[in-house]
């Protein structure tokens, strides 16, 4: 490779790991978690999350989804900022029981 070249592609390395930073920040902060607090649900270092935060280094691959499914969106989300949300999972039956009727009047206001 021609080092011009290689100098761009550690500039768009770099800005990448930045804004893929920003958005796991901005996840966390809607979450109203501290880094310690997802770090520890990640089990990982909270060293090593803020160096994913700032852009130093970016996540392996199975932290990643862990990552995403902490912060409840996406990895299309964290990765280029694709704003979808991730559906919650897991509720429980009693979690369940009020949203079915609320859905069921909505749909019986929409027949």
């Amino acid at each position: 490779m021609k080092p011009d070249l290689e100098r761009r592609e550690h500039v768009n390395q770099r800005t990448f790991r930045i804004y893929f930073g920003k958005r796991i920040v901005a996840a966390r902060r809607r979450r109203g978690w501290s880094q310690q607090k997802l770090a520890d649900c990640l089990q990982v270092p909270r060293e090593r999350l803020g160096k994913w935060e700032v852009g130093i280094c970016a996540p392996p691959p199975e932290d990643l989804v862990a990552l995403s499914e902490a912060l409840e969106v996406t990895v299309d989300h964290l990765l280029i900022g694709r704003r979808s949300v991730r559906p919650p999972t897991g509720l429980s039956a009693e979690a369940k029981a009020p949203l079915a009727e609320y859905l069921a009047a909505i749909l019986d206001l929409l027949k």
